[in-house]
């Protein structure tokens, strides 16, 4: 029987999938996230991904993975 992923570990595979770059943009957000316990405006969030240029696989995967959170 296969087991899913926890969400760190799809986290850990998806930051592989990246670039160092974009891994340390990441990292920001994640530091953003934990100094703002109310979240981020959508607005926040928009501006950080639109610097991210991702295929439609990657974008697929972001995707899926995120659904699965769900």
């Amino acid at each position: 029987m296969k087991t899913l992923p926890t969400t760190k570990q799809q986290i850990i595979a998806a930051l592989d999938t990246l670039s160092e770059q974009d891994q340390a943009r990441v990292l920001s957000l994640i530091h953003a996230l934990t100094r703002k316990p109310e979240g981020i405006t959508g607005q926040e969030l928009l501006d950080f991904f639109s610097g991210f240029s991702f295929t439609q696989e990657e974008a697929d995967e972001i995707t899926r993975i995120y659904q699965e959170l769900d």
